[in-house]
């Protein structure tokens, strides 16, 4: 075969198993791990599957094996004589192949039976009753390792199929004959994103899932109660976002809404402390901050994003989150699929290891499931890259929380990892990611730890172990178009580009310069947005709307109108800083639109504190009387606009000088007139009055 035809028989191979969803969608419903195989006439009679025991250890030909569940009568009638049987067949499955085709109700018939367990003679409507089937497994004819395929049936009094359920059977002999397989879990602490701007949050729904019974609270009390090691995969927004909460919060439940500040949460300080214990012992690695749509960045222009993103990851070491520096660089692309530009990206990045779904990383042989450690190339060099298992990504990931869910799935992972381990009879290794949305019953999340502890198959390690392990030859197939149906979009990042360069310039009238909003970018380019286009378009808006409110915090005070008599006065303009926590320099630049009216020299630079206020007395000079437009300014220290500019109009009188000159001659004259008249008249009143007795002396 022409490499070519191998590389498209390739990629078919695997079409089927691509990921079909964004990477926070829901996932699978159970019913797609293991189905009810009964008619669809006959969808009414529900058949529970509640307990199989035991799960992991039926070693030898006596082992007692136990299914027990309920069935309940939906279709409008009553049934005559219920009851149920095991159906099953005396040979293990050969592949995982096989095991697909049986939990899809397409394998070998299973011609052996059981007797018929009596459930109730009559199934009345609307009622459910509990059945249980107890057998061996020599009454099975279980001889040898490996996963058998059985059927629960449930019969009607006319010994009629009217439901039935499929599930696997293990069988470990008292003698073994395997290796068993190395496996490790990881275990993510990803979540949507609940802030734009850094220090409001635009939904509450982190308080409930860091309950319990929340979503992340479960994930972390199933590590905490289970010995079994797993490695975890944090995203450091996460931890930041929790950490916010600890020290009170505002929320904002609308664009138009205030803030509301929210006390500081006792949920978030608990849940910090449980991580802590529960991830004492184990190895952790970090995604980039916010866990960036990698992808779609590298696609788009914004690479650098990125490796803004992995700078800020750091944070999940601070003294009161992790404590301790992530064991691992560790490169997860959303859905474990990423193109070589990517790859080659977080390798520049300082990413020493990848970790990428078998979807993308096809072995040499079908035959069996060759070992998690292969290697890709990236920036030049070939880096270790774990392939974990996406077939049991899927059977993990699936719904857990219906009735008979856990039950099957539980199962299902279990013949999974049996079958692996029967394929050959050499050790190999193996890793099992959930998605990053991962939401199972808490306690199904800690039976699968509990079980991967307890199968004789299987034998629980660190990721860090199969790191080191001896590299297999896998083909790295390329990032198959399927996957850009959920990255974020060019015209979505394009917003995202324009508000970065924004945010960008106004950290530079910051003092010390920061980047204030690099965390809030991230935020608004996570993958976590995949599938939810206008939650992503609102978290954006959101965030433009409150990076224009902190720019014009640094705003210009003045009136609309200012009169100058004369040729030269001067103007009060106000700068004033706003912002209450952050130290601004701005450049004021003052421009006038009319030639007659002159702008003198004046101080250009300003430093506020924060909250001060600074009068700029600028001298203007005019030609004559003029109308003249001027514009003011407020600009980066490097001399680009920021916020906005305000409009004023200067009016000159033209009185200057000489004016006032020619009026105090005037006003001399006047007062030297009145003066010489009033001494005149004084005298001519003093001569009056001493003129007849002059005379009379002389």
């Amino acid at each position: 075969m022409r490499p070519a035809a191998r590389r498209v028989a390739a990629l078919a191979a695997v079409l089927f198993c691509l990921p079909v969803g964004p990477a926070l969608a829901a996932a699978p419903k159970a019913a797609e791990v293991a189905k009810p195989r009964a008619h669809a006439a006959r969808a009414q009679i529900q058949l529970t599957l509640n307990k199989i025991s035991p799960l992991t250890r039926p070693t030898g030909g006596r082992s007692r094996v136990e299914l027990s569940g309920s069935v309940a009568n939906l279709t409008g009638q009553n049934i005559a004589g219920l009851s149920v049987r095991l159906r099953y067949r005396a040979q293990p499955l050969n592949s995982r192949y096989e095991l697909v085709q049986h939990n899809q109700g397409s394998g070998l018939p299973l011609p052996r039976v059981t007797a018929l367990q009596p459930v109730a003679s009559v199934f009345a409507l609307n009622s459910e009753y509990p059945w249980k089937i107890a057998t061996s497994a020599r009454a099975l004819g279980m001889a040898q390792f490996g996963v058998y395929p059985v059927a629960v049936d449930v019969l009607n009094g006319s010994q009629q199929v009217i439901a039935s359920q499929t599930t696997f059977l293990n069988f470990v002999p008292a003698q073994k004959t395997f290796q068993p397989t190395k496996i490790a879990w990881v275990w993510p602490l990803i979540d949507r994103q609940h802030r734009s701007h850094d220090s409001v949050f635009f939904d509450d729904r982190l308080e409930r899932d860091l309950r319990l019974t929340g979503r992340l609270g479960g994930l972390v009390d199933a590590a905490k109660t289970t010995d079994t090691p797993i490695t975890w995969a944090i995203d450091p927004a996460l931890l930041d976002d929790v950490r916010a909460m600890t020290d009170g919060y505002s929320l904002r439940k609308s664009a138009t809404a205030d803030p509301a500040r929210r006390p500081a949460s006792d949920t978030a300080k608990h849940w910090l402390n449980e991580l802590r214990t529960a991830s004492a012992t184990d190895p952790y690695f970090t995604l980039p901050y916010a866990d960036p749509d990698a992808v779609a960045l590298a696609r788009n222009g914004l690479g650098g994003h990125l490796g803004v993103g992995y700078r800020h990851s750091g944070v999940a070491a601070d003294k009161d989150l992790m404590n301790r520096q992530p064991a691992m660089s560790v490169a997860w692309p959303p859905q474990g699929a990423a193109d070589q530009r990517t790859l080659d990206l977080m390798a520049r990045y300082g990413r020493q290891t990848f970790l990428m779904t078998s979807d993308v990383l096809i072995p040499p042989s079908r035959i069996f499931t060759p070992s998690a450690t292969t290697a890709l190339h990236a920036d030049d060099k070939n880096r270790t890259t774990i392939a974990y298992d996406s077939t049991l990504s899927k059977i993990v990931s699936a719904d857990s929380r219906s009735p008979g869910a856990a039950t099957l799935t539980a199962q299902r992972f279990l013949a999974e990892t049996a079958m692996i381990t029967a394929e050959v009879p050499t050790a190999r290794t193996l890793v099992v990611v959930p998605n990053r949305g991962w939401n199972p019953d808490p306690a199904f999340a800690r039976q699968l730890l509990e079980y991967t502890a307890q199968a004789d198959w299987l034998t629980e390690v660190p990721l860090d172990q199969i790191v080191r392990a001896k590299q297999q030859p896998r083909t790295f197939i390329g990032y198959h178009p399927v996957y850009e149906n959920y990255e974020l979009g060019a015209t979505y990042l394009r917003e995202v580009r324009a508000l970065a360069s924004r945010a960008r310039l106004f950290s530079t009238a910051l003092q010390p310069p920061v980047n204030s909003h690099e965390q809030a970018m991230l935020r608004i380019e996570s993958a976590a947005w995949r599938g939810r286009p206008g939650s992503a378009r609102t978290a954006r808006q959101q965030l433009a709307t409150e990076l224009d409110d902190e720019i014009e915090n640094i705003r210009l005070v003045t009136t609309t109108r200012y009169t100058v008599a004369g040729k030269s006065g001067h103007l009060l303009i106000t700068v004033a800083n706003d912002l209450i926590d952050q130290t601004a320099k701005v450049r004021l630049r003052v421009t006038s639109r009319n030639p007659g009216l002159k702008i003198g020299d004046y101080q250009t630079i300003r430093t506020l504190r924060p909250g001060e206020k600074d009068t700029v007395r600028i001298v203007v000079q005019a030609s004559g009387n003029v109308n003249a437009p001027v514009d003011l300014e407020l600009l980066t220290p490097q001399g680009r606009k920021l916020g906005t500019p305000a409009s004023i109009t200067v009016r000159t009188t033209g009185y200057g000088r000489d004016a006032l000159l020619i009026t105090g001659g005037a006003l001399a004259v006047l007062f030297v007139g009145v003066g010489t008249r009033a001494v005149r008249a004084r005298r001519r009143v003093a001569a009056q009055s001493a003129g007849p007795e002059a005379g009379a002396e002389d």
